[in-house]
């Protein structure tokens, strides 16, 4: 059940944001969220937030946050770079019974295995100039976490969860799709946003595979999936022959006259598990 005293006992978050000034910053990839219908149904998605620890990058005014806050959770790590949001951030850290704690520091660089109690769940509306350098961040050190649902750019939410044959899937599509099953949960438009961004958003749900490819693996993947998508109009026959014959990947059951977007997320996996021997 919502606890609605983080909407009642402060002022709105566009009420804070002219109180204290504060306007978007384009070079930090600044667009506040205030609609707090959109940030309630982000945590419904999640599902039951109470008693998780949870992660949230980019705070800034708090809209997400207060949802977060209301949904009960155990812990409610808060990481956010711009210093003008720190007097509100305080303010709904206040009443939040020691739930929350404030970290001012770069997201990129900050360590959640160091900082923050284990397992983690990720709920964020990610600065679009980072978002894809957070979602690999926390992919790679996926272990530490349950779930990653997080608003991003679209393009890249699609990239992420696209399959083969389809003009978003790449090497960030197999690479997230092998260790994680992903899916949007929510298309959100620019009006949503202030001030409204030039592209659209989605929130992708990451959540971890239950049996994951180790780091050996999954560094011969990226070796495998770089040197396709490079020469990605050629057939794999070609752009992968400096790694594998044409022979050998039929006999792995691979056509050979496919392109690099045309093999399944298994059928690189294949490839990569005979290379490693």
């Amino acid at each position: 059940m919502f606890n609605d005293r983080y909407f009642r006992e402060l002022p709105s978050t566009g009420e804070l944001l002219a109180e204290y000034k504060i306007h978007a910053n384009k070079k930090l990839g600044q667009n506040f969220l205030l609609d707090s219908n959109i940030t309630d149904t982000i945590i419904n998605y999640v599902g039951n937030v109470a008693g998780q620890n949870i992660l949230e990058i980019g705070s800034g005014p708090g809209t997400l946050t207060r949802s977060i806050l209301a949904a009960n959770p155990k812990k409610l790590y808060v990481v956010e770079f711009d210093k003008r949001f720190v007097p509100i951030l305080t303010r709904i850290q206040e009443i939040s019974e020691g739930v929350m704690e404030i970290f001012v520091e770069d997201a990129v660089l900050f360590e959640e295995e160091k900082h923050c109690s284990t397992p983690i769940t990720v709920i964020a509306n990610l600065p679009y100039n980072i978002g894809t350098e957070l979602v690999i961040k926390w992919i790679e050190k996926i272990d530490y976490f349950d779930n990653i649902v997080v608003m991003l750019q679209r393009e890249v939410a699609q990239r992420l969860c696209a399959i083969h044959k389809t003009k978003s899937y790449g090497k960030l599509s197999i690479f997230a799709q092998s260790i994680c099953d992903a899916h949007v949960i929510l298309d959100v438009e620019p009006h949503h946003f202030t001030p409204p961004p030039k592209v659209n958003s989605s929130v992708v749900c990451l959540s971890k595979k239950a049996s994951r490819p180790n780091k050996a693996f999954m560094d011969m993947l990226a070796k495998v999936t770089r040197i396709a998508f490079a020469l990605r109009r050629k057939k794999v026959s070609t752009s992968l022959s400096s790694l594998i014959s044409a022979t050998i990947l039929d006999s792995l059951g691979i056509d050979t006259n496919k392109r690099a977007e045309e093999l399944s997320v298994l059928e690189y996996h294949r490839i990569t598990q005979h290379l490693l021997g």
